[in-house]
């Protein structure tokens, strides 16, 4: 082992550092765009053992990327020339009144399994394997951010390491954490907001003419239900894709409700009073699924037929119709997006040829911008976006970015390379 595997074997156990070919799992990311090499990967078991090991880090200048599951679409948690931190082993779990601690390896489809009667309001396609660390780091978003909003809405409390060792926890924890991708310190435990389980899930998939019509059902359907919680746009370019499409042409918005209302049938009214060209309702629980199960399936059969440009576009939710519009228009496969309407933020998945990749990206982002969107939406900016970074309006945002990194990591040992801006509003 290298001298550095060795030290943190000490620190940490030698059975939870791994280097060389055992580290290959480690080094990429979802789409494998984007790959590196570590220096060692090591596995901490407690916030102790993360502490020990990020202080050894920092005293000598030895980069640290921390990762949980390894879901990032922007190599946002990939280590190149460093140590990968990787918090699978921090799973604790508690049930403490209408909230939960987990530590920060523990999976969302972990925590609202052990549930029961109560959930995190939270959902996201790779909910089986997204840790908590990495959801508070990227403050992660998800169809149902509509109504309830991103995780760091969630979050109560936070126990953060900081690269000195230093645990943060309470009110400056979580402005030192919440989307800041990593680069400040390690989350090694949260406390979550919960809320309870609705007896029935309802859901719905409606046809439209045009993106612009969509919004607007949107906003027709979210007034009429109170129950809303989220609305998913998929565009006509992934009709073949979304399995649970209706036969026929146009777009199409997934609506679903939580509600202790057995009767869909209001869901279904406030479709067509809204101006649905057509309406298909679920009927059962079997329905339900199989609609969402269509929309999580999008993202697996895009990265099968590509595997695409993952581009997240962040546009104020009136700009939708808009940025929707001109994408179609494009000739190079811009047209495969869906995503959170009512939330501004879509998923664009061009299939381009790697040396368009740029160009294309740097288009489709200035259009964003043009539109009074941001550079970075919910799945953050990694390492994917630091070219584009220079297109941002928002100046205040890097330079918050900034002077948090230089209060609690001077040494910039924490994900280098990664700029977070911090966003006030949208």
């Amino acid at each position: 082992m290298s001298a550095i595997a060795t030290d943190l074997g000490r620190i940490a156990g030698a059975g939870a550092v791994f280097e060389k070919e055992d580290s290959a799992p480690f080094e990429h990311d979802y789409t494998r765009r984007f790959t590196g090499r570590s220096v060692a990967v090591v596995l901490p078991e407690n916030a102790t053992t993360v502490a020990a090991v990020l202080s050894y880090c920092n005293d000598r200048s030895i980069p640290v990327v921390a990762q949980g599951g390894n879901t990032s679409l922007v190599g946002g948690a990939v280590p190149d020339e460093a140590v990968c931190l990787s918090t699978r082993r921090l799973d604790s779990l508690e049930v403490v009144g209408g909230s939960v601690d987990a530590g920060a390896g523990v999976t969302l489809a972990g925590i609202n399994d052990a549930l029961g009667q109560r959930e995190v309001p939270l959902d996201i396609g790779s909910r089986d394997s997204a840790t908590v660390g990495g959801m508070v780091a990227t403050n992660a978003g998800g169809a149902f951010s509509f109504r309830f909003g991103r995780m760091g809405h969630l979050v109560q409390d936070l126990q953060v390491i900081l690269p000195t060792g230093e645990s943060l926890e309470g009110d400056e924890a979580l402005w030192v954490a919440i989307g800041l991708e990593g680069t400040t310190g390690v989350v090694t435990r949260a406390r979550l907001r919960t809320v309870p389980r609705k007896a029935f899930r309802h859901a719905a998939i409606a046809r439209v003419r045009d993106p612009h019509q969509a919004f607007l059902l949107g906003r027709s359907v979210t007034d009429t239900v109170a129950e809303i919680d989220s609305v998913e746009f998929v565009s006509d370019r992934l009709v073949a894709m979304f399995e649970a499409a209706p036969s026929g042409g146009g777009h199409f918005l997934l609506f679903s409700s939580r509600t202790d209302d057995p009767d869909p049938a209001s869901l279904g009214r406030a479709l067509l009073d809204g101006g649905a060209d057509d309406v298909e309702l679920a009927q059962d629980d079997n329905q339900v699924l199989r609609m969402w199960a269509a929309r999580d399936g999008l993202n697996e059969k895009l990265h099968h037929a590509g595997p695409p440009l993952k581009l997240d576009c962040r546009v104020p939710p009136e700009a939708t119709g808009d940025l929707i519009e001109w994408l179609l228009t494009d000739e190079c496969g811009t047209g495969n997006v869906f995503g959170h309407l009512l939330e501004g933020n879509l998923h664009v998945n061009p299939i381009v040829a790697e040396e368009l990749a740029t160009e294309i990206e740097t288009a489709i982002i200035s259009k964003c911008v043009a539109l009074g969107g941001r550079v970075v939406g919910e799945h953050g900016a990694g390492r994917a976006k630091r070219h584009l970074l220079e297109l941002e309006t928002d100046l205040a945002a890097i330079e918050r970015f900034h002077a948090l990194k230089a209060r609690f990591d001077p040494n910039d040992i924490m994900n280098p390379g990664v700029v977070a801006p911090i966003y006030e509003s949208v």
